[in-house]
């Protein structure tokens, strides 16, 4: 029996010029390369006002198979994720930013990992074997975040929580989702962390990633939402 496969495209009103070009060339990738699967796409759409990218993505579902989109009102990409991961019942289910900044190249290498008992890999930008071109502001704050903030505060093992380029198996989604809080951008942070506490397998691949022009993160609020979230799941007690 093949294994299943459930692709989590995340988007919200923002996002159509960079959902139209990332979905149709991901469809493209999928459907040349997971023919030894049972795969399909879950369009999850966050936000109020969303009506222009609901109506592209309905029409995304007619003309193409194994497509599907659900909508929370609730505006976030954390809501979009999380959403996504509860809905999806596939023995391997993955998430990419929808601007593509990390090339798919890397995409059967995450979804082997999972199959090598994995639960969950992750691509990282900070991986030695990794080519990423990046501003240098954000390299500078991402830096410091996962490699001084991060190691520091929690002792983290994983180099990279932020990389939106990720696969997981049933046991993550059951074991780990069900205790991340944020709904925004920290809770990617809060998965790993989570995970590494629970003793689950992590394993973290290296990437081909080049700096999207397009961000809806305002970096100096969410520099000071972070750090005040690092603290928070630093004493918060998990079991």
């Amino acid at each position: 029996m093949k294994k299943t496969i459930n692709i989590i495209v995340p988007t919200y009103k923002g996002n159509i010029k960079e959902f139209k070009y990332g979905f149709e060339t991901q469809y493209r990738y999928y459907k040349t390369n997971l023919k030894n699967y049972d795969w399909n796409i879950l369009i999850s759409i966050n936000g109020p006002s969303a009506e222009n990218i609901t109506s592209i993505s309905k029409d995304f579902c007619k003309k193409y198979n194994n497509v599907s989109y659900i909508h929370t009102l609730n505006e976030g990409k954390g809501y979009s994720i999380i959403n996504g991961l509860m809905n999806c019942r596939g023995d391997i289910v993955t998430y990419m930013d929808v601007d593509l900044s990390t090339d798919l190249s890397s995409f059967m290498d995450l979804i082997a990992q999972i199959e090598n008992c994995y639960d969950i890999s992750n691509g990282s930008r900070y991986h030695k074997d990794s080519i990423v071109k990046r501003y240098h502001t954000r390299r500078i704050l991402s830096v410091v975040y996962h490699l001084f903030i991060l190691k520091f505060i929690l002792n983290t093992k994983f180099t990279d929580s932020q990389c939106g380029y990720k696969a997981v198996n049933q046991r993550f989604i059951k074991e780990v989702i069900p205790f991340v809080k944020d709904r925004n951008w920290f809770f990617e942070t809060e998965m790993l962390y989570i995970a590494q506490k629970k003793k689950l397998k992590i394993k973290e691949i290296p990437i081909i990633w080049k700096e999207s022009g397009f961000s809806s993160v305002r970096l100096i609020k969410t520099v000071f939402e972070f750090l005040y979230k690092v603290f928070e799941l630093r004493f918060r007690e998990i079991k």
